[in-house]
């Protein structure tokens, strides 16, 4: 583990986001470390090789 992977945390927002950021004053957020939930638009578009999708259902 690098040192920087050592400095990510991440946040569950209010609207089921997931926010990824390095732990310093800034708080500066890990743009390839993406997690929105389903619901919602995505504000940023990764283009390559996709580590993981969750797709959340609904079941009446």
């Amino acid at each position: 583990m690098t040192c920087r992977e050592k400095t990510i945390r991440a946040k569950w927002l209010p609207n089921g986001n997931i926010r990824f950021f390095r732990d310093d004053d800034k708080k500066s957020g890990v743009g390839e470390l993406c997690c929105t939930a389903c619901c919602n638009p995505s504000a940023t578009v990764i283009r390559g090789v996709v580590g993981c999708v969750i797709v959340d259902y609904e079941f009446d």
